[in-house]
C-alpha cells in the first residue's frame, strides 16, 4: 500500500482510510466546495428559529472553523467541502455517533496520481467548540487546524486516551471495499 503525506503535520501514513458516504442534504445538494463554504459563511443565524438551537450551534461552530481556516490555514481542506476519513474504523464509528452521521462505510485510498490535500484533526475538539460561547475559542480553533493530536487525560484519574482522529481529504479517492456495515 502506498503512503500519503498529511499537509498540516508533515506525517506520512498508509494510504488506506475509512470514509462514510453521508446521507444528508448539505453534502449532496450543493455542487461544489465554494458553494458550501459560502452557504456556511453567509448563513443568517438571526433568521434561524431558536427552538432548533442545536442545529444553530452546529452552524455557528462551522462558521467559526471556516473563518479561522480561511484566515490562518487556507491551504488546508475546508470542512465544508472535504471528505471526512479515518485511519481506524472505530474512530469513524465514534465520529458518526458524535456528529449524528448516517451512510455507507467504505475502505478507500487517495488517488495520488492527482493533486490532493490531506489534513489531520482531533474530532473531539468539535464538541468543545460547539459547547463554547464562541468568544474565546481561538486557541481551540488553532488546535483543531494544526492537527496536533495528544493523549488526553480522562477526568481526574490516571487514564489517558487518544482522541478521535479525523482526516479531511480534498482530492479524488478510490474505493477499495464497501463495508457491509451501514449506519
Amino acid at each position: 500500500m502506498s503512503l500519503v503525506t498529511i499537509a498540516n503535520t508533515g506525517e506520512v501514513i498508509s494510504n488506506q482510510l475509512y470514509l462514510i458516504n453521508f446521507i444528508d442534504d448539505f453534502h449532496y445538494n450543493l455542487l461544489n466546495k465554494e458553494d458550501k463554504i459560502n452557504y456556511i459563511l453567509n448563513f443568517d443565524l438571526n433568521k434561524f428559529p431558536t427552538f432548533l438551537r442545536e442545529d444553530l450551534v452546529n452552524i455557528e461552530a462551522e462558521q467559526e472553523l471556516e473563518k479561522y481556516r480561511l484566515k490562518f490555514f487556507p491551504e488546508l481542506p475546508s470542512r465544508c467541502g472535504a471528505q471526512f476519513a479515518f485511519e481506524k474504523l472505530t474512530d469513524l464509528l465514534t465520529a458518526a455517533k458524535m456528529y449524528g452521521w448516517k451512510g455507507t462505510i467504505y475502505k478507500i485510498s487517495i488517488d495520488t496520481s492527482k493533486d490532493y490535500t490531506l489534513s489531520k484533526h482531533n474530532a473531539d475538539i468539535i464538541s468543545e467548540i460547539r459547547n463554547s460561547d464562541f468568544k474565546s475559542i481561538s486557541n481551540t480553533l488553532n488546535d483543531y487546524w494544526t492537527g496536533d493530536i495528544k493523549w488526553a487525560k480522562c477526568h481526574d484519574r490516571d487514564l489517558h486516551f487518544l482522541p478521535t482522529t479525523e482526516y479531511l481529504i480534498e482530492g479524488s479517492i478510490n474505493i477499495i471495499e464497501t463495508l457491509d456495515k451501514a449506519i
